[in-house]
């Protein structure tokens, strides 16, 4: 999949070039000849052209070409049934910018919990360096930094494994989702992306059984797509989206009488794109949160380390003074 910064920049720019009147083709041949993309990028975006020219609509062409996430093709689609291409790119680019800064927020907040991480594992080894030298403290430091550092890699080589197959992947999912903090994060980002691929359609000018079906199609977390599958199969067989959501287990109670609301009285464009600005706001409110919440996780860990040290070197000091008394 396509860099977060690669999809940010070719979005931005593609969407000032479709804005200033420059045509599709002539956009992307423009920017596949920019050095701002690696060469893999830019061979999908010379594909791409060669598709068009060829008679092929952009989303047609995208969906044969691994660079762009579910939703992006979604949106696109969406943006070529409307007209609204240009606007559509710059929302994109807009997501895909926030998903960078989510990104940023989060790995800012760890920086000093992790430089805390590493002061528990030198401070407590520091008087090596005065009994034993600073080669016996370096030795006994890197064994503890190395375990740590396997161990995370040990950890997340498990978790891909895991991941691959089914039937872990979904268990994994269910603990992941029930994680506090964390795990209502992750199924509000995902509600959030669902909501705003299923708007985009929908506002195209596609009907709601097709926009909610295509939408359902990109969900990737498997707990929470086997929770919208029951709702998927009555939407399939042209059920009223009253009836499909009747006893769900996915959206929220508000969510459902919005979504329902909306399709009585032909507003639904209007309540989907009420439901985006609620999940916009819910979604910074929790990541305020969980920016406090992993960095307190760590703390715990640290702490927890640090009153191994202490403990062990009780533990060893008492029982030489035990063996020299004896």
């Amino acid at each position: 999949m396509t860099s977060q910064s690669t999809l940010y920049l070719f979005f931005s720019e593609l969407s000032t070039l479709l804005k200033s009147g420059i045509p599709i083709v002539k956009s992307l041949k423009s920017l596949s000849s920019s050095n701002a993309f690696n060469k893999n990028f830019r061979n999908n975006l010379d594909a791409i052209v060669r598709d068009l020219e060829k008679g092929d609509t952009f989303s047609d062409s995208i969906q044969t070409k691994e660079i762009f996430s579910l939703l992006t093709i979604n949106m696109i689609t969406a943006g070529e049934k409307s007209g609204n291409l240009p606007q559509i790119c710059k929302k994109i680019s807009e997501l895909t910018q926030r998903n960078i800064i989510f990104k940023k927020r989060i790995f800012t907040a760890l920086i000093y919990p992790f430089i805390l991480l590493h002061l528990a594992i030198l401070g407590p080894n520091a008087g090596i360096v005065v009994t034993c030298g600073l080669k016996a403290f370096i030795a006994v430091v890197a064994k503890e930094l190395i375990f740590i550092y396997l161990s995370v890699i040990f950890i997340f080589f498990i978790y891909k494994l895991l991941n691959a197959i089914d039937i872990t992947s979904f268990i994994m999912d269910i603990f992941i989702l029930k994680i506090p903090v964390l795990g209502s994060f992750i199924k509000n980002y995902t509600l959030y992306q669902f909501y705003l691929s299923f708007y985009y359609l929908y506002a195209s000018g596609s009907n709601m059984s097709y926009s909610f079906k295509k939408t359902a199609i990109f969900i990737l977390r498997p707990r929470i797509k086997a929770l919208i599958a029951p709702v998927l199969e009555k939407i399939i067989i042209d059920e009223p989206l009253e009836d499909a959501l009747k006893g769900n287990k996915i959206f929220p109670v508000t969510d459902t009488n919005l979504l329902i609301t909306g399709e009585k009285t032909g507003t639904l464009d209007e309540k989907l794109k009420e439901l985006i600005t609620i999940y916009e706001e819910r979604i910074e409110h929790q990541l305020k949160i969980l920016e406090k919440f992993l960095p307190f996780l760590i703390y715990f860990l640290v702490l927890i380390f640090a009153a191994y040290k202490i403990i062990s070197f009780y533990i060893s000091y008492f029982s030489k003074i035990s063996d020299l008394i004896g």
